[in-house]
């Protein structure tokens, strides 16, 4: 008889992932309503396990977390690899939030 077994791999394709954080970084510069406000998009840290969106108010966060998820979606890559159940933390009427990415 025989015996199947199979192992599941979980990697993120860094080329990938470092595109759509260049491809939301443009859009944001390019997109009129968030001229002259603080909106921008970091790497979380050197490992590149998640992004930090900086925003001025709640609703420029979920913007900006919803053209990473096009940008996901575009680039072939499940939407799911985006965790946004963080907290919002507002302080010196700016609002970031912590988007990490998950492994799955």
């Amino acid at each position: 008889m025989a015996n199947f077994s199979f192992d599941i791999e979980s990697t993120l394709d860094k080329a990938e992932l470092t595109n759509v954080f260049e491809q939301v970084k443009r859009d944001i510069a390019s997109r009129y309503d968030f001229k002259g406000t603080p909106a921008e998009i970091e790497w979380l840290d050197d490992n590149h396990d998640g992004f930090k969106v900086t925003g001025n108010s709640d609703y420029q966060i979920e913007s900006i977390a919803q053209l990473i998820r096009l940008s996901l979606g575009k680039r072939g890559l499940s939407q799911k690899l985006l965790d946004v159940s963080g907290p919002i933390t507002t302080t010196n009427l700016k609002a970031a939030r912590r988007c990490l990415l998950n492994r799955v």
